[in-house]
């Protein structure tokens, strides 16, 4: 079954709520993540990336943060994916962690010289 360009929001609509579903109601990250990486896989697709960041920063699961940004990295590309982290980052109010991804050598390229305020 393919679509078209037309039911993709509609599509997208229904795969924010299947991983959306795993969280709230049961905090099972793990069966989150598998839904997650079979619609990355599948859709190109990456669903309520940026909230399931947040919540696994906010439970210090690196791990499963790692998992999550090697798929993001796959579907988005590394400095798509850092910065979605770093924003993750600084939505929990962990600024120091997003300025040390921000100031990682490939993502210095798109910086003006100098320093990040």
């Amino acid at each position: 079954m393919s679509f078209g360009t037309e039911s993709l929001p509609v599509m997208f609509i229904v795969l924010l709520t299947l991983t959306q579903s795993f969280l709230p109601i049961r905090e099972d990250v793990e069966s989150a993540l598998n839904e997650f990486d079979r619609w990355a896989k599948q859709r190109r697709a990456t669903p309520w990336n940026s909230d399931l960041a947040v919540r696994l920063i906010q439970k210090d699961d690196t791990k499963s943060l790692d998992r999550l940004f090697r798929i993001n990295s796959q579907v988005h590309g590394e400095m798509n994916s850092l910065y979605d982290l770093s924003l993750a980052f600084l939505r929990c109010d962990r600024v120091n962690q997003a300025r040390k991804l921000l100031q990682v050598p490939t993502m210095q390229v798109l910086w003006w010289p100098g320093k990040l305020y």
